[in-house]
């Protein structure tokens, strides 16, 4: 009978989730909806042995309505799952002409990530235009400037701060720090343009809070109600030559009621990584099968790259992404 209660408040629990997902514990349970649905598909596998079982008809016996519970709960997650990834994987655009963008490299690095000689050796493999990087300290500037600054000469980072710590640019090309006209709080975001080929990149390079806490769960919504209210004082103009980039560890998954809300708000932006078909970007290091995806690329909607790669990066609970011909 335990067994029987213990799946009873698990469908309760998922039902109310997916209900209300606007509750701090909400969010953070679908941050792994990739999780819940191979779950859901499990227990409703799992009732079809237990109602053929004639040894355990204590159980057998709630099996049919098991089977119609989380039969339903597979049908309502599995269909948030796929109203996000589209499964494009970039094909539309890998038949395009020749590369005449730019390359861009980013992760979050995790700040107490000593492994300097395994970064490097990322980045020099892929030889990015510019390498864009969150949680980079001064431990970091100080064991890889040398090399850095051979390849990559010019460089901005988040200007409240008086470290290189959360959000840094390396660039082959000259760049100009917008940062400072960001008018914020003790949050501050890095923002910076760059000219190539005639063409003008603007960049958001963004670190939100983590929700591991409800206060820092409230902080990172309101972080989100400033970004989009930053864009529309920006107004960029929109034309065919400026391109737009947004990178982020936003700390929210594709699931999350407030990323629903952030993407709706950001008219004229495409989320990239919708195109892949399963995408996890962070996982908890002493757990590695629990992963989520929190890490977003958005372009605007006159933009085109031509492919985006997910790498493992070193020593960090986060995944590089290499964006390759961003034009």
């Amino acid at each position: 009978m335990f067994f029987v209660i213990l799946t009873f408040l698990a469908w309760i629990l998922l039902f109310f989730v997916y209900l209300f997902p606007q509750f701090y514990f909400s969010e953070l349970v679908l941050s792994f909806l990739p999780h819940i649905v191979l779950f859901t598909l499990s227990v409703f596998a799992v009732q079809f042995v237990l109602l053929k079982n004639k040894k355990i008809w204590i159980y057998a016996k709630f099996s049919s309505l098991f089977i119609l519970l989380f039969g339903v709960l597979f049908f309502l997650y599995s269909k948030e799952y796929n109203n996000f990834y589209c499964w494009l994987w970039f094909d539309y655009d890998l038949q395009s002409d020749e590369s005449t963008g730019i390359n861009i490299l980013y992760s979050n690095i995790l700040y107490k990530n000593y492994n300097y000689t395994g970064l490097l050796d990322w980045i020099n493999k892929y030889d990015a235009d510019i390498v864009l990087m969150v949680e980079f300290t001064d431990e970091h500037y100080q064991n890889m400037k040398e090399n850095l600054h051979d390849k990559y000469p010019f460089s901005a980072r988040t200007s409240w701060s008086q470290k290189y710590f959360w959000n840094v640019v390396f660039s082959k090309y000259p760049i100009d720090n917008l940062t400072n006209n960001v008018d914020q709080w003790t949050w501050r975001y890095s923002h910076f343009q760059l000219e190539q080929n005639e063409q003008n990149y603007y960049f958001y390079l963004l670190h939100t809070s983590s929700p591991v806490s409800y206060k820092f769960f409230k902080m990172r919504n309101k972080q989100f109600e400033i970004l989009v209210n930053d864009f529309d004082k920006h107004d960029l103009e929109q034309s065919e030559n400026n391109h737009i980039m947004v990178l982020w560890d936003l700390n929210a998954s594709p699931w999350s009621f407030y990323y629903k809300k952030l993407e709706q708000a950001m008219f004229g932006f495409k989320n990239m990584t919708k195109n892949f078909t399963i995408l996890f970007t962070w996982r908890i290091k002493s757990l590695a099968f629990i992963t989520s995806h929190i890490d977003h690329v958005f372009i605007d909607n006159d933009s085109l790259v031509s492919n985006i790669t997910r790498l493992k990066t070193p020593y960090s609970d986060h995944r590089w992404f290499f964006i390759e011909n961003f034009r």
